[in-house]
């Protein structure tokens, strides 16, 4: 039947996901103990009482887990972009890096061999932040290739920004530290909104 097909399919992804989400508690409680580089896939699947196979079905690798764990210690909570961000990113930025100094792992990861896959995640995760905060500022007057230049370009500021805060110890206050860039990007994206809605307007 139709409906017992969607119901198997979606319990599935559900146990699909559980499975995945297991892998990835697992190393991060053996990261506690154990630097990433001692750490195998052979060790983490009998940590976590699985196979192999199963490993390899949702990750390529080791650094692969932990790189998933770090983006998604960064999104968690805060998945809803549009109701939450628009249309000042402001707020969730801030509360990005108030949650990257409070957790361990987070905080470590930077300092981690592995720096610049982190600093591409996070580029990554500006980068969707502020596309949604200038889709709203912007509305239709703007195109989709502005729009994304525009976005990658501040969201190369707040990492480079950010990552020099987390280098020094994140030992200044952020509010502050990101305060000129919030008015600069405020600024920047009133004066593109009236330019856009004049071109669009001749």
């Amino acid at each position: 039947m139709p409906g017992n097909t969607r119901k198997e399919a979606e319990n599935s992804g559900s146990d699909s996901d559980a499975t995945k989400k297991k892998i990835v508690q697992t190393l991060i409680e053996m990261l506690g103990t154990t630097p990433l580089n001692k750490i195998t896939v052979g060790n983490l699947c009998s940590t976590a009482k699985i196979s192999r196979q199963t490993f390899y079905y949702h990750f390529s690798d080791i650094v692969n887990v932990y790189l998933w764990a770090v983006s998604s210690k960064m999104r968690y909570g805060l998945t809803d972009y549009s109701a939450f961000i628009a249309p000042d990113p402001s707020d969730y930025i801030l509360d990005l890096c108030y949650a990257i100094k409070a957790n361990v792992f987070l905080t470590n990861a930077f300092y981690s061999l592995y720096q610049i896959e982190l600093l591409d995640s996070l580029r990554d995760f500006f980068f969707n932040v502020c596309r949604v905060s200038l889709n709203c500022s912007l509305g239709e007057d703007a195109s989709k290739i502005d729009v994304d230049a525009f976005a990658y370009f501040i969201a190369c500021g707040y990492v480079g920004t950010v990552f020099e805060w987390i280098r020094r110890g994140m030992k200044d206050d952020i509010n502050g530290v990101l305060g000129a860039m919030f008015r600069t990007c405020r600024a920047s994206m009133a004066n593109a909104a009236r330019q856009f809605a004049e071109e669009s307007s001749k």
